[in-house]
């Protein structure tokens, strides 16, 4: 993905145009050619998200960073900084599960752009032709519920009952978009509902406090019928597991808003001092670098 523009193109961006031809030849998901290990986390996005973002959101937690704001800036002007101090916490070689590499496109979305384009070029995606065989949510054999046996797509709650029986210590990381589309998009919000109920530890990264000043207000209106998904079937298999949508939904808006235990409680109670103490090793890290001055503007604004 050779015109690869880090400010504009999203994770959909880079799975249709990097990771679903990298994998081409092996008709196999991402993660089976750099080798497949267990993750300790695993992350919850949109992939209307920057695919920056979502890498800077990753990195944030890894060097426990509660915004990913600096990191992102980072990651476009001195990597160096960021792999340093991977590198001093010894996080580097964290594992986390992140759908775009851990899932086999090539068994579900590779051969139906559904008329998406480049965010830059605005040029149509290429559709796959490798011919694998699709396995969609109600692709047989079937369990007793009617779910895909094969299907990779309809299996998250599973995967995450897996690895948290195994790991006391697994836990989902939320990488909220600057649009704060996340908390409207079907698999995030299951997604954040089902960690909940697991009682896993949630980590939620967000690019700001300015940003979620800005959007706090969209999330008091929060309907789990409303969301949305690239694929119309997976909002009806998440609706059908859902006995009562409208104590679901109190229970959402609970989940995220909640000044006591919801997933943004932290960010509402921190004052700008504590968040400047929060942030304060990456800034050292940036301010001992030789790049400091370009950094240090950066932070001024």
């Amino acid at each position: 993905m050779s015109h690869y523009d880090p400010s504009v193109h999203t994770t959909c961006d880079v799975v249709r145009q990097a990771i679903i031809p990298a994998t081409k030849a092996q008709r196999c998901a991402y993660s089976t050619l750099v080798g497949e290990q267990k993750p300790q986390k695993m992350v919850t996005h949109s992939w209307q998200n920057l695919f920056r973002d979502l890498v800077a959101a990753v990195i944030a937690d890894a060097v426990n960073e509660p915004a990913f704001e600096l990191v992102a800036h980072l990651l476009d002007e001195n990597i160096d900084i960021v792999e340093d101090l991977l590198r001093s916490q010894g996080t580097g070689g964290r594992v986390y599960w992140i759908c775009a590499f851990a899932v086999n496109q090539h068994l579900g979305i590779c051969e139906t752009p559904n008329d998406g384009c480049d965010s830059v070029t605005k040029l149509p995606y290429t559709a796959c032709d490798c011919h694998l065989q699709k396995q969609f949510n109600t692709t047989a054999p079937l369990t007793s519920t009617g779910r895909s046996i094969a299907c990779e797509m309809n299996k998250f709650d599973d995967m995450m009952a897996f690895l948290a029986s195994s790991d006391s210590d697994f836990s989902q990381v939320v990488a909220v978009d600057r649009s704060f589309n996340l908390f409207h998009r079907a698999w995030c919000v299951a997604e954040l509902v089902q960690a909940r109920q697991m009682e896993l530890l949630q980590h939620v990264k967000i690019h700001s406090k300015a940003v979620l000043q800005e959007h706090a207000a969209s999330l008091h209106d929060l309907h789990v019928e409303n969301m949305k998904a690239s694929r119309q079937e997976d909002v009806q298999e998440i609706l059908s597991k859902i006995p009562n949508t409208e104590q679901f939904n109190r229970s959402l808006q609970k989940l995220v808003l909640d000044q006591k235990s919801g997933l943004l409680s932290d960010w509402h109670q921190l004052d700008a001092a504590h968040q400047m103490q929060e942030t304060g090793a990456l800034l050292k890290w940036a301010a001992a670098d030789a790049e400091r001055g370009v950094v240090w503007k950066f932070w001024a604004r």
